[in-house]
């Protein structure tokens, strides 16, 4: 069994331009196509291999195989991987933290990951907990293509109120830092960020989630490097069994893959700036149901559908 992405674009006859985002010129297919074809044959334990890939004008297609074990958030929750998401993940009273060493175990895992996706020159964007594979106690990062088909990332209504995170890779670093409240506390962070650590977290973990998710971190320090957590103390002791092998990539796929990075951020800066002007920003964190239903939640006021569901295609 697998897990698809399918993304086509519906074309507008009347002015030849796509209804989700634009066409892409030839040109920008066959860069995308070879950034695809070399993620395609990347090998990395930390990361979830992708068994097909195909990209052209109208969209693309990829193909995961499905992880029996499902993913970090399947774990919190307790989940049946193949459960619908609703049925999945409103069933609060089942979820669970994880206890300290498989957080740190976990963190090491993905922040690995992080450093080798970073070294090559990759934008990746898309780190959250069900992006995170839970396989026979390794975590596997997927989804690392979708900076480079243009999809937006899952945190976007939460970083647009954000303005000292708005590059990589500290939007990754950022998304780590949710992930890790996730598994210290079972349950995910319903706000861009928090005045304080909740004083149920443990000692270990309390310093590190400063750095990351206060408002303090997000909107005056910004946020540390992953070589930095790498160094810390609550991470830098774990035992992986193993080598890390470092990512290579073509010089020419770097390239590309710095030119949609730097398109990614330009459009997230712009929606910043956007959110900034509007009455949503009054002082108020501006709070989604959730980054995933949000993007199919009906709204009677424009303004809100449109930092709801506006996930522009690069």
């Amino acid at each position: 069994m697998f897990i698809v992405t399918c993304v086509y674009l519906v074309l507008n006859i009347f002015n030849r331009q796509t209804f989700l985002g634009r066409k892409y010129s030839h040109c920008e297919v066959k860069e995308r196509q070879e950034a695809l074809k070399q993620l395609l044959r990347l090998q990395h334990p930390f990361i979830y291999p992708i068994m097909y890939e195909t990209f052209h004008e109208a969209g693309c297609l990829i193909m995961h195989q499905i992880c029996p074990s499902g993913s970090l958030k399947d774990r919190i929750y307790k989940a049946k991987p193949l459960k619908a998401f609703h049925r999945k993940y409103t069933r609060c009273h089942e979820r669970r933290p994880f206890p300290l060493e498989e957080v740190r175990l976990y963190g090491r895992q993905i922040l690995e990951a992080l450093k080798a996706i970073h070294e090559a020159g990759l934008p990746y964007g898309s780190l959250h907990a069900r992006n995170v594979m839970l396989e026979n106690g390794v975590c596997r990062l997927t989804d690392i293509h979708n900076t480079v088909i243009g999809l937006p990332g899952y945190y976007r209504p939460y970083l647009i109120q954000l303005p000292k995170i708005c590059m990589f890779p500290s939007i990754d670093v950022y998304c780590f830092g949710r992930i890790l409240y996730e598994m210290t506390f079972g349950e995910g962070l319903d706000a861009p960020c928090i005045d304080s650590i909740p004083p149920e977290c443990p000692v270990e973990i309390q310093p590190v989630l400063n750095l990351l998710i206060t408002t303090n971190a997000c909107f005056e320090k910004g946020m540390p490097t992953v070589k930095f957590l790498l160094s810390i103390p609550l991470f830098h002791g774990v035992d992986l069994g193993m080598e890390v092998p470092v990512l290579k990539l073509s010089s020419k796929v770097v390239g590309t893959s710095r030119g949609l990075a730097e398109r990614y951020e330009k459009r997230l800066s712009d929606a910043e700036k956007a959110f900034n002007r509007s009455t949503l920003s009054d002082g108020v964190f501006f709070r989604p149901i959730s980054p995933v239903l949000s993007r199919v939640r009906k709204s009677g006021s424009m303004q809100v559908q449109y930092f709801l569901c506006s996930y522009p295609h690069d």
